[in-house]
């Protein structure tokens, strides 16, 4: 939510604590994930930059950053599951409202990559602007909002326990920011705010509520308006959209 590198995206952070214990799949996909906010700080960095010339370095620095990302993800979606593209694409949230370990496990990990799938590409789709660079259709940030849309149910669920709904935060308040961003995800924006309907679900929506509110991570002004245009606005402003 600050947009900012995390100490955790460094490369001792990712080693010296794994020296003797082997990554696993959900390891592996946090290391890519952890790298996120810093590709926010350098969108930011960007926006705020006046000089053409260096800001026109820093784009296509950016740009080259999102692609590397872009094929970890690709290499760790095929190592997971080499015979579907885009990986999760076909989910389909389980019937019973008793979630087994392995469906809340299965939920949690594609939870994370469609997060962190949301915030590459939409950083991708920013950085490009409206150059006439056509970018495949997997980068379409809003794939991504309406799959999380479907999954966060799942971990909200009475048979996922405390630990669903502590992870249920992630997913659903960064997609949040950037379907109330966008004026034409009404669906996906109504998919969403229903979870705040249940218990649990009240539960995470007060604590993203405290976040969005916070005055160290939005300017002053913007915490004095109330109502659901103050949310609208400051989600437009999260997600760089001017």
């Amino acid at each position: 939510m600050n947009r900012k590198k995390s100490m955790l995206s460094s490369p001792e952070w990712k080693t010296i604590p794994w020296c003797e214990k082997p990554k696993n799949s959900r390891d592996l996909l946090l290391d890519i994930l952890i790298d996120m906010p810093g590709l926010l700080e350098d969108l930011d960095a960007l926006n705020e930059c006046p000089s053409s010339q260096e800001r026109q370095r820093l784009r296509q620095e950016l740009i080259g950053k999102c692609w590397m990302y872009d094929e970890l993800l690709l290499d760790w979606a095929n190592w997971i599951c080499p015979s579907q593209q885009p990986f999760g694409s076909s989910y389909q949230p389980p019937e019973d409202e008793i979630v087994s370990p392995q469906q809340l496990a299965h939920a949690h990990g594609l939870s994370l990559y469609w997060t962190t799938c949301l915030l590459l590409y939409s950083t991708l789709a920013s950085a490009s602007g409206s150059s006439s660079i056509l970018l495949p259709e997997r980068t379409d940030p809003r794939v991504y909002i309406g799959s999380i849309a479907k999954v966060v149910p799942v971990l909200l669920r009475a048979g996922s326990g405390m630990y669903g709904q502590h992870i249920a935060a992630l997913p659903l308040g960064v997609a949040l920011q950037f379907a109330m961003a966008t004026d034409s995800m009404a669906h996906e924006q109504a998919m969403l705010v229903r979870n705040f309907e249940i218990p649990r679900g009240r539960v995470v929506n007060g604590f993203l509520l405290s976040v969005n509110c916070d005055e160290r991570r939005h300017k002053s002004q913007l915490t004095k308006i109330d109502g659901p245009e103050s949310i609208s606005i400051r989600a437009k402003t999260w997600a760089g959209i001017r």
